[in-house]
């Protein structure tokens, strides 16, 4: 891939991801989602960290760094990329276990 590539790429994920992270990591999403994305500040800050993973990786391979810093960029982004992954599912997991229904207890 071409470094042109890969600047427009960084550029184009960055001006979508970094006001969704915030507005979700400071507690204001769009209402109409906010019922949806509950509960809200961990995704804000899972979506910051896994759009931390991108310049880690893509940065010092569009610079033309050695392989070395390449590889190393890329271990440290995967890191925080599985961080990330980690916070968006802990609390959709945690909010989607919800206790039994009354449906199956006798009427009177």
């Amino acid at each position: 891939m071409s470094a042109a590539v890969l600047w427009a790429a960084v550029g184009t994920v960055t001006a979508v991801m970094i006001p969704a992270g915030i507005a979700l990591a400071t507690g204001r999403p769009p209402r109409r989602t906010r019922a949806w994305l509950e509960p809200v500040r961990p995704r804000g800050w899972g979506l910051l960290l896994l759009y931390a993973d991108l310049p880690a990786h893509v940065v010092p391979r569009a610079l033309g760094a050695d392989d070395h810093v390449v590889l190393a960029g890329a271990a440290g982004g995967g890191l925080l990329a599985a961080a990330g992954l980690l916070l968006l599912a802990v609390p959709s997991r945690r909010c989607t276990h919800r206790p039994t229904t009354t449906a199956f207890l006798p009427r009177r």
